[in-house]
């Protein structure tokens, strides 16, 4: 395992690329512009979190080799689209992409079928792809501070889903959470609402519900 978090790092070391064996690399709060393409090689990587650091480009090459890994964190890098090859990590648990620039997120987000947390807040997102229905594994959406007015239908499918994020949205009303028979936590306060939806009382396993402005 190796920490790196808030440093003045601004380039990675030709020697990190030979620490094969390498399961967790936490880079978090540097001044990294640019990956290395060796970081392929560090195809044990489990956790790799790069967040608040002012990449230029993500290059895709690095991911599929790293098919492994299980928690990414790539908040706060001025993210304005989503890598394709990040659907090549099938095992997935944990992704963060909050503070970026998003305005949407590709379809194949489906194939992280393993993934538990998603956490997006505080980007521009206007909606959510019906792909994300194919999270069959999801526990935690937390979308705050985006755009959204309503929500996919798919999201039903999301059958595990506990808790959902959506406060400071422009959701203007009540989406329908039908066969959500799991949530537990739903946040959308610092919205719109007017009128909570008939589709609340289908919300049978519901511990908190936030809908303050």
């Amino acid at each position: 395992k190796l920490y790196l978090e808030n440093n003045q790092i601004d380039e990675l070391p030709l020697w990190l690329g030979n620490l094969t064996n390498l399961s967790v690399l936490h880079l978090t709060g540097n001044r990294i512009e640019t990956l290395p393409p060796y970081l392929y090689k560090i195809q044990n990587l489990k956790s790799f979190s790069i967040g608040s650091n002012p990449l230029l480009y993500l290059p895709s090459m690095w991911m599929t080799p790293l098919s492994l890994m299980t928690e990414l964190d790539l908040s706060d890098v001025t993210l304005t689209e989503l890598p394709e090859a990040i659907s090549d990590l099938s095992f997935l648990v944990k992704l963060s992409l909050e503070k970026n620039r998003l305005k949407t997120l590709s379809p194949s987000i489906h194939k992280l079928s393993s993934l538990r947390h998603l956490n997006i807040n505080e980007n521009n997102l206007e909606s959510l792809p019906s792909a994300i229905g194919g999270l069959v594994k999801l526990q935690t959406l937390l979308c705050m501070k985006n755009a959204l007015t309503d929500l996919p239908l798919a999201l039903s499918n999301c059958l595990e889903l506990k808790t959902l994020v959506l406060s400071y949205n422009n959701f203007s009303r009540f989406p329908c959470f039908k066969c959500c028979l799991y949530l537990e936590e739903l946040n959308m306060s610092h919205n719109f609402i007017s009128q909570v939806g008939p589709s609340i009382g289908f919300l049978q396993s519901l511990k908190r519900l936030n809908l303050s402005s």
